[in-house]
């Protein structure tokens, strides 16, 4: 299991594999807890491996064997002097402590120990140093999962302790809080509610018995329906679900249980873990099944509210979201965790504010059908949309923001460009008018466009999609009056 933890210990009395000095670009044997390894390890010894190597930049780290400390290697970590943190101090900070977790986990070491960093004669503030030492290694954990690695931090101070202590619990809050919003956000509503109905069916089954030829009794058994299984697998399996389970979740009620929680304890069970014996476990333990999952309900409900979501559409609809890729294009993620789309950021697309804005904010549903489109909220579209015309004479016309920076707007006021702006941010932050427009839903800025070609903004709250839905779709270009004049001519 992942950990980090703080203990007042000399950093040389550790059983680590690896333990980390603080030392200077020139790797150079020094004082304080530099001088304390080097000595341990054997002065000489030590200081000839490091001059083979020369040099090391501030904020990456290099490696020696250990010598004579019970520790197999010494990573060396040069970490920054402090000036006024206006001076990349916090990047080389994190830099030195990630370089130096990718070296223990490049050189198979499983547990690391670490002084407290530039804290000492290099004078970076104490409860800064905590923040970003505990920052840099919480993150290489997250992103390496797949690898078990004991972090200590070796402190002597007392305050210091405390400290790191305090900054340590807040950011394991923190990071626990965030590991609950992705179980929920990546859950797919529609596999929970077929998870209920299946435990609401196998707590309610017919139990058989009954009294034989010879007089005896059979042991009622009950027959279970399907899709009780799968309800295990409604949230991804926990790796370390044994250790999890004895340490977080055993004697914890379903109705108080985390996401987490309920994700280690599905896991326990599907593994073949009991929490009874005898013929009525599979009975008890689908009715624990059945409060978890409608504890999950609650969690998930919790959760739409807090990020304004319509709650009524859980079971409906899974949402997709995007990761963004090394490349910096973004990756669309299905509900259930599937990456399978990807869409790619026009140059335009980089240079329109409402679009990124909305890139961000947006949380959009598949269509009834599970069909959703890769283009991703109109970012890399070029077409406008154009319907009409009304009784009115107006042809309502939708545009993506990328169309919209290119074309229309130099044909808008100002005003009516902050309008457009404000009717995008409008869109984007109600789920419920996204799925009424979901025919257009990549085209959210709207405009009326009259025979005279002038265009005024509206936003699609004042717009009917089931009038709109009457009329032919044809594609214009905004500006170029050629391009709709049939929309008039076809009256």
């Amino acid at each position: 299991m992942n950990r980090i933890r703080i203990e007042k210990i000399s950093i040389i009395e550790t059983d680590a594999e690896c333990i980390v000095n603080a030392a200077n670009e020139n790797l150079q044997g020094g004082s304080g807890v530099c001088g304390a390894i080097f000595k341990a390890a054997g002065w000489n010894e030590l200081q000839a491996a490091c001059d083979k190597i020369g040099h090391c930049e501030t904020g990456s780290a290099v490696i020696t064997p250990g010598f004579k400390l019970p520790a197999k290697y010494i990573i060396h970590a040069v970490g920054p002097v402090w000036h006024d943190g206006k001076h990349k101090e916090p990047q080389r900070l994190y830099g030195c402590y990630q370089t130096a977790l990718k070296l223990a986990r490049e050189n198979a070491c499983h547990s690391i120990a670490f002084p407290l960093i530039s804290a000492g004669i290099f004078g970076y503030p104490k409860d800064k140093a905590w923040r970003k030492a505990l920052q840099a290694c919480n993150d290489f954990l997250s992103k390496n999962t797949d690898y078990n690695l004991d972090i200590l931090f070796a402190v002597l101070d007392d305050h210091i302790l405390k400290m790191g202590n305090e900054e340590l619990d807040r950011q394991q809050k923190e990071n626990a809080q965030a590991m609950e919003e992705e179980l929920l956000e990546k859950l797919d509503g529609k596999a929970l509610f077929k998870a209920i109905e299946a435990v609401k069916g196998a707590v309610e089954v017919k139990w058989h018995g009954g009294k034989q030829a010879d007089g005896t009794f059979l042991m009622p058994f009950p027959e279970y329906p399907d899709g009780v299984f799968e309800s295990l697998f409604i949230l991804d399996t926990d790796k370390e679900y044994s250790e999890h389970y004895k340490q977080y979740c055993e004697g914890v009620t379903a109705s108080e249980m985390s996401a987490s929680q309920i994700k280690t304890t599905l896991t326990y069970i599907s593994r073949g873990e009991h929490f009874c014996d005898g013929f009525l476990q599979e009975y008890l333990e689908n009715n624990m099944l059945m409060k978890l999952l409608f504890r999950v309900d609650d969690l998930l409900i919790e959760y739409y509210k807090k990020h304004k979501l319509p709650v009524s559409l859980r079971y409906k609809n899974p949402l997709f979201w995007y990761e963004t890729r090394e490349d910096g294009n973004p990756v669309l993620v299905k509900g259930n965790g599937e990456k399978s789309v990807s869409a790619e950021k026009s140059e335009m697309f980089n240079q329109t504010v409402q679009s990124q804005q909305g890139w961000q904010r947006s949380r959009l549903y598949m269509d009834a059908n599970g069909i959703w489109d890769a283009t991703a909220f109109g970012a890399t579209m070029s077409a406008t949309f154009a319907y009409g015309p009304d009784d009115e004479g107006r042809c309502f016309t939708f545009t993506s923001c990328e169309e919209a920076d290119r074309r229309m707007y130099k044909n808008l006021t100002p005003e009516q460009v902050q309008e457009c702006r404000k009717n995008v941010d409008e869109f984007y932050a109600d789920p419920e008018l996204q799925m009424r427009w979901k025919e257009v839903i990549l085209h959210p800025i709207c405009l009326i466009l009259k025979r005279d070609g002038s265009l005024n903004p509206i936003s699609l709250t004042k717009v009917n999609p089931e009038v709109v839905e009457r009329y032919q779709q044809q594609t214009v270009c905004i500006g170029d009056t050629e391009s709709y004049k049939w929309i008039f001519e076809n009256e």
